[in-house]
């Protein structure tokens, strides 16, 4: 993968310890107290955007607590009952006065509410600026944006809102030679943020760290080589890539695996790229192997997506310009496309859909991909396109298309999303910039990060609540 790393940007700290916040609980003059008896308490959290409420009762129940500011609302209801509450909120942006609401929830509605008001903190300093703009607002998807930022010295996970705001933040340690962030993603279980540091080379273990959406805790779980892309496909356990190095003819070619670890912490090798494709020898492959300049990085598998409802894994593999889709117990391929015809489905149109591809996800018909295209070609540009597959014929065809009106080269990373409505978010790592776009085309929203920072894969969730 390549470290690329752009302008400096200010240092990246640990979050520093939050003291204990005042009691927030609503004076009686301003808020009649009909659920408790001391009213509601607000307390910031580590993570400063979020807001731990806690309230008493003198007889169990359960709440629904809503808070509102000026163009936006959370809500969160309990899921048990009893005496002493807590809820967190999560997706407030920053600076902003809240207005929390607390309700009982009770058949005949009489157990009363009660209020408390209080002011998000800032961003952190490492953040870098966001400029929001939109076409279409309106069209916009519901939900939450999780992405890694990339710095010159160090990286970040952030979650945007709709209107680009950092609703959440966490600063990745910077001590050399630490590798760029590439993912965040919010967990099974909704109650932390994940994101992955890549090992360096062979043998060496790459880190998923999963941070409670509060920051009150950070757990670590290793993958040996664990590289570039992660997903979690139960709760606690996790995929990702790992290597095999092979020579050849006195060449050194670079393989991946695919590897999971289960939640008990043993791995397993769920399929070897070697078993089913083999290098090119007439050719010359890039490298980023760290560890050894010579070794040529023929597979370069990257983007990684898990399909619960086949219970398949799809990855990319850039430099054969190949999507493969794989079943996750057996390790078994399912098939591989490429728009040349090598793979199992013929390209009947001759269309071109398939260049240095970087990302996938599997759609209604067929799959999303985004190609990062490559400076060596006539065109250059990247792009993502929907291509439609009929596995009774076993034909491929070029279905949805979209590139920005700027020609955009992404050398690395990059990313595309289908939406639950019909929308595509898309990443453009190098160039800072976040899209998300109608079917026709249209700019629901784009953020624009400042310069020297770019952003990484991307991950859309509907709440970050608990």
């Amino acid at each position: 993968m390549l470290h690329v790393l752009l302008a400096c940007s200010a240092p990246i700290d640990e979050p520093a310890a939050v003291e204990p916040a005042e009691d927030t609980a609503a004076p009686d003059d301003v808020f009649e107290n009909t659920l408790t008896e001391d009213g509601v308490h607000l307390a910031p959290a580590i993570v400063a955007t979020v807001v731990n409420v806690t309230w008493s009762t003198a007889e169990p129940s359960r709440a629904r607590v809503t808070a509102t500011f000026l163009d936006g609302a959370v809500v969160v209801e309990e899921a048990a009952e009893g005496t002493d509450h807590a809820v967190q909120l999560v997706g407030l942006p920053p600076l902003t006065e809240v207005n929390v609401h607390v309700e009982a929830l009770t058949a005949d509605g009489s157990g009363g509410s009660d209020r408390a008001v209080i002011t998000t903190g800032a961003s952190p300093a490492w953040v870098p600026d966001l400029h929001w703009s939109a076409e279409a607002p309106d069209e916009a998807e519901p939900g939450f944006t999780l992405a890694s930022i990339l710095l010159m010295n160090g990286a970040g996970v952030v979650a945007l809102d709709s209107r680009g705001r950092a609703v959440w933040a966490w600063p990745v340690e910077d001590s050399p030679p630490a590798p760029p962030v590439y993912r965040a993603r919010l967990s099974l279980d909704r109650k932390a943020i994940l994101y992955n540091y890549p090992a360096g080379r062979i043998a060496d273990v790459g880190i998923i760290y999963r941070v409670a959406l509060d920051g009150s805790t950070v757990e670590e779980s290793g993958v040996t080589e664990g590289h570039i892309d992660f997903v979690e496909y139960t709760p606690g356990g996790y995929a990702s890539f790992g290597w095999d190095l092979r020579e050849i003819d006195g060449r050194k070619l670079m393989g991946d695996t695919l590897v999971e670890r289960a939640p008990d912490g043993t791995e397993r090798v769920v399929w070897n790229a070697w078993d089913h494709f083999s290098p090119d020898l007439s050719r010359t492959y890039e490298g980023y192997y760290p560890d050894d300049p010579e070794v040529e990085d023929w597979s370069h598998i990257n983007g990684l997506s898990y399909d619960a409802t086949d219970d398949a894994y799809y990855l990319t593999m850039s430099y054969q310009s190949t999507v493969v889709k794989i079943d996750r117990q057996s390790g078994e391929q399912l098939w591989s496309l490429t728009d040349g015809g090598e793979g199992d489905f013929a390209n009947p149109h001759g269309d071109e859909f398939l260049e240095f591809p970087h990302s996938v996800q599997a759609v209604e018909g067929g799959v999303l991909v985004f190609n990062r295209d490559h400076e060596d070609l006539e065109h250059g540009c990247s792009f993502a396109n929907e291509i439609v597959l009929d596995e009774l014929a076993w034909e491929a065809s070029l279905g949805w298309r979209y590139s920005p009106e700027e020609c955009l080269l992404i050398p690395y990373l990059g990313g595309a999303e289908r939406l639950p409505g019909g929308n595509t978010l898309l990443s453009w790592t190098n160039a800072g910039q976040l899209d998300e776009v109608t079917p026709e085309g249209t700019s629901a929203w784009r953020v624009n990060t400042s310069f020297g920072a770019a952003v990484g894969f991307t991950t859309r969730v509907a709440t970050l609540t608990p």
